[in-house]
């Protein structure tokens, strides 16, 4: 009856959306895919979040995550054991962190979804599971309300199955939100709408340049590098004009980007600050992560250490056996030093373990191994 009296509510009016467990939500419990935050119902909505529903927009449900968003190429938490499967390939993966949401929008679950990207977990996601994803330009999009990983390099934003689709989410979500100060440098930058850039013939004229150093047949695998090559093809039939020569004489002199700057403990517990009284965590959480750790068997974890002399970082390798492995998410009902193991605790040890009967990557993967810097 609405409808018939006023029309559509907002430009996204009924459009089913599914949501990433690490954006706040009033209705649904927001627990970033970790046991510790189990039924933790936030007082408020993720500012997008709110964005959307006043768009119209029709919160379906949240999604597995990585636990607290820390891998990029698989989405495994404590909250939900086992691996979240790709629905294209259900014995290969989805990467993450964003890894529901791709499996569910990709499944047809719902129109469209969002995740978050520190590092590649919006991106990861999306190109395994044949969707389109943005991570924006840091403070075109409020972060307010998205439990955080690394502050500083916390991006939100789309996954859908077209680029028009991730348009039209990404003209609601964008803009000034006066709760995240990182937004105030988008006022006056960002145009009325990013639907008029949607032309086309956009690639008509458009010089792109192929960087082979990164994709060789030495570090590729073969049926990656035919569609790296297929894909220049279909630019170049688009009327793009492709510079196959380019080469970037110093990239090997680029040092890796320091991505972990070991801040999660501070940002963590500014949100959970913000969750008030009835926040079913309060305790500190520097010490997360560790019991999911200990979930995963053969899987090897790198961080970096100090060298004998003090000076540079070197590389030290543990197991996730290891009584040294990186701390993972901390069971709610366990004590405070860790050591009383519960009832609770181990029946969802035996069900992650008996979800790791799928192989935890396949031969695209080309053997890799998930390096996370403890925080």
């Amino acid at each position: 009856m609405k409808y018939a009296q006023t029309g559509p509510t907002g430009p996204l009016h009924c459009v089913p959306i599914i949501v990433k467990d690490n954006y706040d939500t009033v209705d649904m419990p927001t627990s970033a895919g970790s046991l510790s935050l189990k039924g933790s119902i936030p007082p408020r909505d993720a500012v997008q979040v709110r964005k959307l529903r006043e768009a119209g927009a029709i919160m379906l449900v949240k999604t597995n995550m990585a636990e607290f968003a820390f891998d990029p190429f698989e989405t495994v938490g404590s909250l939900l054991p086992g691996y979240t499967r790709n629905p294209y390939a259900l014995e290969r993966v989805t990467a993450g962190s964003s890894g529901g949401t791709a499996a569910a929008v990709a499944a047809n679950f719902g129109a469209v979804g969002l995740g978050t990207d520190t590092g590649n977990s919006i991106r990861g996601p999306a190109s395994h599971t044949s969707l389109v994803g943005i991570r924006s330009t840091m403070g075109l999009t409020s972060r307010d309300g998205i439990v955080p990983l690394f502050l500083d390099k916390d991006v939100g934003g789309p996954m859908t199955r077209t680029v028009a689709d991730a348009v039209a989410v990404f003209d609601v979500i964008a803009g000034y939100d006066p709760a995240d100060p990182v937004t105030a440098a988008s006022q006056g930058k960002r145009p009325d709408s990013y639907m008029k850039f949607l032309v086309k013939d956009g690639l008509r004229g458009v010089r792109l340049g192929a960087v082979r150093q990164l994709f060789t047949p030495q570090n590729t695998d073969p049926e990656v590098m035919k569609r790296m090559e297929q894909a220049l093809v279909d630019l170049q039939r688009e009327g793009a004009q492709v510079v196959d020569t380019f080469r970037v004489a110093e990239i090997d002199d680029i040092p890796p980007a320091t991505l972990f700057c070991r801040r999660f403990k501070f940002d963590i517990n500014e949100y959970l600050a913000r969750l008030g009284p009835s926040a079913p965590v309060t305790a500190d959480l520097s010490g997360s992560r560790r019991e999911t750790a200990r979930f995963l068997p053969q899987r090897r974890y790198r961080r970096p250490s100090r060298d004998s002399a003090g000076a540079g970082h070197s590389t030290r390798t543990t197991s996730s056996d290891s009584s040294e492995a990186p701390p993972y998410a901390l069971l709610a009902d366990s004590p405070p030093n860790g050591q009383k193991v519960s009832h609770e605790r181990q029946k969802v040890r035996d069900d992650v373990r008996a979800g790791f009967k799928i192989p935890a990557y396949s031969r695209d993967f080309g053997g890799w191994q998930t390096a996370c810097c403890a925080p």
